[in-house]
């Protein structure tokens, strides 16, 4: 049904609130629940029928949990002794199978009837509504009626229903957006089909085809489909759109119309028959497209160069047979032949219908062409013409070419006789090749065979054919190549080939040269293999023995039984092993050893150490040859073994001398080495707890952290641990670590070649003593600086105080004796001891500004307790 309702095309929201608040006016209970049946929505109609006098649940509460608890809390009619949870479980499965509407009694008495959809997104839609008082069956179908109405309004594709007579009765949002556009609201109930199509006809929506039909015309044939349910109907649409329309008869005999927008898959679709149009047109080939009474559908430019009628140009819709025997008939379709055009054309007509492949066609104009058939899923025909009139001129300069060539050529048709033999091929038969086009293949091949002393370098001399017999069949069944040496010393390679058209050629090619050049190098190569120092051994693809060289021999086999060719690999190991040849391993059982040593064999580009019970150390690998063979190589690496031993001691030597701590990590950052002075500097007090080669260091620092071996401040020890970690992972930055003995190290970590990672640590505790000592002396020559200055500054002010000193104490003396008050008297005395006594003070200053030197000289007593008193 149409929604008459006011939308919110820009806040999704109010739009979600507006539906909420509509289910909340409907006249039953609706709750939906999500796929796994959490509730998502309930009107306060489901919550006055399902959860009368107890509290709601809350959205995303389970539904299971939910029933659950009203049947233990007697919120429904149940029979006694029922299983609770056995009944709520099978409620809440009927629920999802949305098989059947349920009948449920509250305890007041009440009765509810609930049933379920399934949404598109895989949730629930619940109906729960009130047949209490023998409620009318009428009302509880239109409450499921409005349901169904919802579900068929969240339906993607447009749906109509139309009774039997053809009469509307309902349709969707979707249908009134594809069809009814002019509307605001659906079409009335019970309006005829009739009047429908005729209104839509005339709103101007809809785009007639093919123009020029009548409003009668186009209402009975919309009337007649949708009554005979003829299946889909494409209706063009006046603003572009594409909808396809499909009518059904229902169960009950009335009509659903489905309809769907196409737009964009008929806009695709057109846009791909362009793309195929263009790419078609852009052919060398030339196209033609029949259909399956052979008329002509489509035909590119091509085409209608290759063969257009001097006399008749041909189009769509022509026949096969027309367009042929209108070429043969004005002879433009050049003839092989005496027949008449009329049974060319039929021939033609029957190469099309049998699908023949590459029939030549040549016009007098001198073109030739190579003409395809190709039946269509359609049951039509697609003919590709290829113009060959390039390649048939190329072909004759080939055929020239292969003439001249020194390599012998012929073909063998399917009749077993030669033809179009060059010069080169009859040669070596020494006989004519018009003769040799006569010979059958058996004389062919028996007059070779006198010629021949060897087959696969089986000699042939005094031996019949038929002891070549394998030989030959694979050669000329299986296109085997043979080599033959000829009693005249040439060398012939046969090999044979087979031709599209199912002709076979032969092709023989004198290899004497290359077989004296291959001579030569096998020599050169066999007397540098045995004049080099390593030992090398070849196997076959099977891995069988074919050759070695002598530093091989010597190596392994002076003390045992030279090896055989065709001996195996593994035949030829044993024998070692069980010779007690190889020192194994430690731990290491001789099937252990086998097994590591073939599969280092047997995968080529390894390398594999191997130590004799002699003493001397073995570099074993292995290569693969070009046919698939295993070439093997042994080198005596004892003095470099002994070389690199002793330059690593030597190396363990200087490491052991220097005095910075020096650790080295591998990839996994497990403990290799460490020197006496790591050790010294990094386990003092805690060497139990030094690690041995193969300890995690990461573990090893955490045994330290725990073990309290760090002044770790106000770190805990996880975050101290996470931050040398930290630290050390952040290669080349200096990490400055102190030991609770008091001890500072300063440590660094590098990244090796190979993966792992060098640590390097300093002991700078004697460092850090010397640096606080010289800050302690950089205070104290801070604060003498600053007395100094002092001093300065208050000889400056001293000076500037001698000036009104003077004055005063110069008045008061000329003052003293002068005055007849006694009490005035008395305070000019005051003031002139005063002034003196500031005079005094002033000089003390400047002897402390001037800082000479301390000297020891007499002085009156009663100056030094003056001046005591002044102070």
């Amino acid at each position: 049904m149409a929604d008459t309702a006011p939308r919110s095309d820009t806040d999704p929201n109010a739009a979600v609130a507006l539906f909420k608040d509509a289910l909340s006016g409907i006249g039953f209970g609706m709750a939906l629940l999500d796929e796994d049946m959490n509730f998502v929505f309930f009107n306060q109609m489901f919550s006055d029928f399902a959860f009368a006098g107890m509290e709601p649940p809350e959205i995303g509460d389970n539904a299971r949990l939910v029933s659950l608890e009203q049947f233990r809390s007697g919120y429904y009619q149940i029979p006694d002794g029922s299983d609770l949870e056995q009944l709520s479980a099978a409620f809440l499965d009927a629920i999802a199978s949305c098989a059947r509407a349920i009948t449920l009694t509250r305890a007041d008495g009440q009765h509810f009837e609930v049933s379920s959809k399934r949404t598109q997104l895989g949730g629930y839609l619940l109906s729960m509504s009130d047949i209490s008082d023998h409620v009318d069956a009428q009302t509880a179908q239109d409450a499921r009626r409005d349901v169904i109405s919802d579900f068929v309004n969240s339906l993607e594709e447009g749906v109509s229903f139309w009774d039997a007579d053809m009469r509307f009765l309902m349709c969707n949002d979707q249908y009134m957006r594809d069809m009814a556009s002019h509307r605001d609201t659906p079409f009335p109930v019970g309006m005829r089909g009739e009047d429908v199509i005729a209104e839509t006809y005339r709103s101007g929506i809809l785009t007639i085809l093919p123009e020029g039909a009548t409003e009668e015309q186009i209402v009975d044939y919309y009337m007649d489909w949708a009554r005979d349910c003829a299946g889909s109907e494409d209706i063009y649409m006046a603003d572009g759109r594409f909808i396809t329309a499909t009518a059904k008869k229902t169960d009950l005999g009335g009509v659903l119309i489905t309809t769907r927008d196409v737009t964009e898959a008929r806009n695709s679709d057109a846009r791909a028959r362009d793309m195929l149009r263009e790419a078609v047109e852009a052919l060398d080939d030339g196209i033609m497209l029949f259909d399956k009474d052979l008329r002509l559908e489509v035909f590119n430019r091509r085409a209608l160069d290759f063969f257009q009628s001097e006399t008749r140009p041909f189009a769509t819709g022509d026949a096969f047979f027309d367009i042929w025997l209108d070429l043969a008939q004005n002879g433009q379709w050049v003839a092989s032949d005496e027949s008449r055009p009329e049974e060319r054309a039929r021939q033609a007509v029957t190469n099309v219908c049998n699908c023949v492949k590459y029939r030549e066609v040549r016009l007098s104009n001198g073109r030739e062409f190579l003409a395809s058939s190709h039946k269509t899923d359609h049951g039509g025909y697609l003919l590709v013409y290829r113009d060959k009139t390039e390649h048939a001129h190329i072909e004759g300069l080939f055929t020239d070419v292969i003439e001249h060539l020194p390599v012998g050529i012929a073909v063998e048709g399917a009749d077993k006789q030669l033809s179009h033999i060059n010069a080169a091929f009859a040669r070596i038969y020494n006989i004519p090749a018009e003769e040799l086009k006569d010979i059958p293949r058996d004389t062919r091949i028996t007059r070779l065979y006198d010629m021949v002393g060897a087959v696969n370098g089986v000699p042939s001399d005094g031996v019949p054919l038929s002891a070549h017999a394998s030989a030959i069949q694979d050669h000329t069944e299986n296109f085997v190549p043979v080599e033959m040496t000829f009693k005249d010393g040439r060398h012939i390679l046969s090999e044979r080939a087979m031709t599209r058209k199912g002709d076979t050629i032969l092709v023989l090619t004198d290899t004497t040269s290359v077989k004296a050049a291959q001579e030569e190098r096998l020599s050169s190569v066999n007397d540098a293999i045995e004049g080099t120092a390593e030992a090398l051994v070849l196997f076959d693809k099977d891995a069988r023995y074919v050759l070695s060289n002598q530093a091989w021999q010597d190596m392994f086999w002076l003390d045992l039984p030279s090896p055989q060719p065709g001996e195996t690999l593994a035949s030829l190991f044993r024998r070692l092993l069980e010779a007690d040849y190889y020192l194994l391993p430690d731990g290491m059982t001789q099937d252990e050893f086998y097994d590591a040593a073939m599969a280092v064999f047997h995968s080529h580009g390894k390398s594999f150490p191997m130590d004799t019970t002699s003493g001397r150390n073995v570099l074993a690998s292995s290569h693969k040859t070009r046919l698939g063979g295993y070439l093997l190589s042994f080198r005596d690496v004892t003095e470099e073994r002994s070389s690199e031993i002793k330059a690593r001691d030597m190396l363990l030597d200087a490491f052991e001398a220097i005095d910075e701590g020096l650790v080295l990590c591998d990839e996994n950052m497990n403990f290799v080495f460490g020197n006496k002075a790591w050790k010294k500097m990094n386990f003092e007090g805690a060497e139990h707890l030094i690690p041995k080669s193969g300890d995690s260091v990461v573990e090893n620092v955490a045994a330290l952290v725990a073990a309290g071996h760090y002044d770790m401040g106000d770190m805990s020890g996880d975050a101290y641990m996470q931050w040398m970690m930290g630290e050390m992972a952040q290669h080349g930055k200096l990490v400055h670590v102190k030991h609770k003995n008091g001890r500072h190290l300063l440590g660094s970590s590098h990244l090796t070649a190979f993966g792992g990672a060098m640590l390097f640590i300093r002991d700078i505790t004697e460092q850090q003593q010397l640096e606080a000592e010289l800050e302690q002396q950089r205070e104290i020559a801070h604060q003498n600086e600053k007395l100094s200055a002092l001093g300065e500054l208050l000889a400056g002010v001293a000076h500037e105080l001698n000036n009104p000193l003077s004055v005063v104490f110069g008045y008061s003396q000329m003052l003293q004796g002068k005055i007849d008050d006694p009490v005035l008297s008395e305070r000019v005395d005051l003031i002139c001891q005063s002034s003196e006594r500031a005079a005094k003070i002033v000089r003390i200053f400047l002897a402390m500004a001037r800082q000479r030197p301390t000297t020891m000289e007499p002085c009156p007593v009663n100056d030094v307790v003056e001046t005591g008193l002044l102070h």
